[in-house]
């Protein structure tokens, strides 16, 4: 019987980009967040919620995500994740076991900043 993470290697359709933070100081002594990409993976991509709301005068989107990949270790929440163009905070690593790793995400209220 099938567990509650079992995925079908072909439903991995999307390619979904995983970059680390690192944070240098520029000329003058600030603090500037820069990203490398760690990996390029093949990804089943879902979008769990999506929302709308007002804050400083303007209306902001948020779109939740859960991302399944195959599993990886080194994931940490303080990365970010490329999909379709766009940066999504990755707010959750769940692993599932030996073979995937679940990722949860949040997509326009830092926009992975």
């Amino acid at each position: 019987m099938a567990g509650p993470y079992t995925v079908d290697p072909g439903a991995l359709t999307e390619r979904v980009t995983l970059q680390s933070r690192r944070v240098v100081k520029d000329d003058y002594g600030q603090d500037t967040i820069t990203w490398t990409d760690v990996a390029t993976v093949w990804a089943r991509v879902r979008a769990l919620s999506s929302r709308e709301f007002f804050v400083a005068a303007q209306v902001q989107q948020e779109q939740t995500l859960k991302v399944m990949i195959r599993q990886r270790t080194d994931v940490q929440p303080t990365w970010r994740l490329l999909w379709q163009d766009r940066a999504h905070d990755i707010t959750g690593v769940i692993p599932t076991g030996r073979e995937w790793t679940e990722l949860m995400c949040l997509q326009g209220v830092k926009d992975g900043r």
